[in-house]
């Protein structure tokens, strides 16, 4: 599913995991917060995309298979890195309160960056409830 809503909506599946780590940490996601990171923007801009659209070329191309295998190790390397730089901001987002479940905290973190990509409404709920219901375990939905 993170990876459709990639190729559908041009959505960062880092950002979608990261959302939902910070509900287990009791932190609301703020998308501004991630906007406003430099590094984090130029890394994404100038070498996850680049590499990822690299790595889309050669697989369309007929026997390039080892080609695209290496783009693709690599690609998951600089998303690692791409992590790194996401937990960096980790005490930039607000605690919330204690009595904020992590289910409900880890949905309203998912819908706010859900928010910043171009779907509808409906589908944003579909994905949350869908994503929510499949990463998060039955006891965190109470």
């Amino acid at each position: 599913l993170c990876l459709q809503l990639q190729e559908e909506a041009q959505a960062n599946v880092n950002l979608v995991l990261f959302a939902l780590w910070l509900a287990e940490e009791k932190r609301a996601f703020e998308y501004g917060v991630v906007e406003m990171y430099q590094p984090f923007q130029r890394w994404r801009q100038q070498v996850v995309l680049p590499l990822r659209q690299s790595r889309i070329a050669a697989k369309q191309l007929q026997g390039r298979t080892v080609i695209y295998k290496a783009l693709k190790k690599c690609e998951l390397e600089v998303e690692r890195v791409e992590q790194d730089l996401l937990f960096d901001l980790l005490l930039k987002f607000p605690i919330v309160p204690a009595d904020f479940s992590v289910g409900e905290l880890a949905t309203q973190n998912l819908k706010a960056y859900l928010a910043t990509l171009p779907l509808s409404q409906e589908r944003q709920d579909t994905i949350a409830c869908t994503l929510i219901e499949t990463i998060l375990p039955a006891k965190h939905l109470k």
